[in-house]
């Protein structure tokens, strides 16, 4: 096993005596935080090698080595890394880490504020790298991001490469409290000295995760102090005096103004996304089993108002979003014409993306009742149609007693007083009822909307008329 320190190399006096001061404080976090643009990324790199395809003498030094030079050349002081070189069980456990995104969070450590996993596999006709992330402030696992070298002399390089884009960047949000779609980034680090003309924090269109952090009195993050903020994103607009102006995009009509208790922060993470098809399943937020089955699924695109159909959910309440371009959509659910719900989504994350939907019981239960109705409802006004249209045939023909019989058969067809009991009977269902009121009233929409549908479809004037016609033809002599 060996190490490798970057240490921090020549730097001004007053920088050195922050990062020194930051370095060996008793409070890391609090200092940190109030430091934030002069505090470097300090990063563990652990490399697992696995060559026995195409054994390399001391791979894993070399790799270290050029890796170590790579970032003092480039990077530092913003990446203060140590590198380390897994043996044994600690490789094999790194090695399933890449292959399983559902992974429990290494053993914490407060030197690091992240850890870069990079594993290599040595094949016959190249080299499989893949990376993976774990970032200390926001608690959480990067997506693994892999690439094939077929080339030897890329191989370091190529490592080098990976690492970079593995990382996120962090960053403070500012809040344009006067406009909730608009937010100011102040990168971790941003004032630090930088050796390269690389786009370290990002570049426009980047896409981050906006992150809330609760503190105890010395700027520590408490122990259940990181939760995200939910379905909210920050796009990177500009750059300006080495903070970013951004868009942001939420489901949320507030999505940072809940107050809460104690010291609180939002930061934001950088995240990932690939131009690929994205699965999204909706599902009940009382059970997550409860999938939403033939819900209709919208697509909009930023900067638009049009909305455009993309179909309906399956039996497992899912339905595939295929990606043209942008890297936020607005997907909006809809039910018998009522929006669900209005939610932002990154295209090309991993796995599926789980939508819960604030839907109740009662109204699931009742929408299913009032479809079965309606559809009995359609049948009948098609049914009901062919058979007036048919005693008016004969009418016309002067064939009273075949009109007769057809209006004696039309009598038998339920009618709309029929309908009314059954839908009156499920409205007065105490399991059509639901205690929270905006879902009732949707629930009441639905049985009103349902009302309209058998005044206007069955219409007994329709078969008064001809039952007159019929009476004052008899009367007539029209036998």
């Amino acid at each position: 096993m060996a190490e490798h320190t970057i240490q921090l190399g020549r730097l001004k006096p007053a920088l050195i005596g922050v990062i020194v001061w930051i370095a060996f404080s008793n409070s890391v976090e609090g200092i940190e935080k109030k430091f934030w643009e002069l505090s470097p990324y300090t990063i563990r790199i652990q490399l697992a090698i696995d060559d026995s395809a195409r054994p390399r003498f001391a791979l894993d030094e070399k790799l270290a080595e050029f890796l170590r030079e790579r970032i003092l050349a480039t990077l530092h002081p913003l990446w203060t890394a140590e590198i380390h070189i897994t043996q044994g069980s600690e490789k094999r456990n790194l090695f399933l880490l890449m292959n399983d995104p559902v992974q429990p969070a290494p053993p914490e450590t407060k030197r690091f504020d992240k850890q870069l996993m990079l594993a290599m596999v040595a094949q016959p006709r190249g080299t499989a790298l893949v990376c993976r992330e774990w970032d200390r402030h926001c608690r959480r696992w990067g997506p693994a991001m892999r690439e094939q070298v077929r080339q030897e002399t890329m191989l370091p390089e190529r490592c080098f490469s990976l690492l970079t884009k593995t990382f996120s960047p962090l960053a403070k949000v500012r809040i344009d409290r006067e406009n909730n779609n608009r937010a100011t980034l102040v990168f971790k680090g941003s004032s630090l000295p930088l050796r390269t003309d690389e786009a370290v924090f990002g570049q426009a269109g980047d896409i981050y995760q906006p992150v809330v952090l609760r503190s105890d009195h010395a700027g520590k993050t408490l122990p259940d102090g990181v939760s995200e903020v939910p379905w909210t994103y920050i796009t990177l607009k500009e750059p300006e005096n080495g903070r970013w102006t951004c868009d942001v995009t939420s489901g949320l009509r507030r999505p940072f103004g809940i107050r809460r208790r104690g010291r609180t922060e939002h930061v934001a993470i950088a995240m990932q996304s690939f131009p690929r098809t994205t699965s999204v399943r909706f599902h009940a937020r009382h059970d997550r089993k409860k999938a939403l089955t033939g819900y209709e699924v919208y697509r909009r695109r930023p900067g638009s108002r049009e909305s455009e159909p993309l179909g309906l959910t399956n039996s497992l309440g899912m339905i595939d979003i295929v990606a043209t371009g942008e890297s936020i959509v607005t997907l909006l659910l809809r039910s018998e014409g009522q929006l669900l719900a209005k939610v932002p989504i990154v295209l090309g994350s991993q796995g599926p993306i789980e939508i819960p939907i604030a839907d109740d019981p009662a109204r699931l239960r009742a929408q299913a009742e009032l479809t079965a109705l309606r559809e009995q409802l359609i049948d009948l006004v098609a049914r009901r149609n062919i058979l007036i249209k048919r005693i008016r045939n004969h009418l016309d023909k002067g064939q009273l007693q075949e009109a007769r019989v057809l209006l004696a058969d039309l009598d038998d067809y339920p009618s709309r007083a029929q309908f009314n009991q059954k839908l009156s009977a499920a409205e007065r269902d105490p399991r059509n009822h639901s205690e929270n009121t905006h879902v009732q009233k949707r629930i009441e929409k639905l049985f009103s909307e349902t009302r309209k549908l058998l005044g206007r479809f069955l219409d007994a004037r329709q078969v008064s008329d001809l039952r007159n016609e019929i009476l004052t033809a008899t009367r007539n002599g029209k036998s």
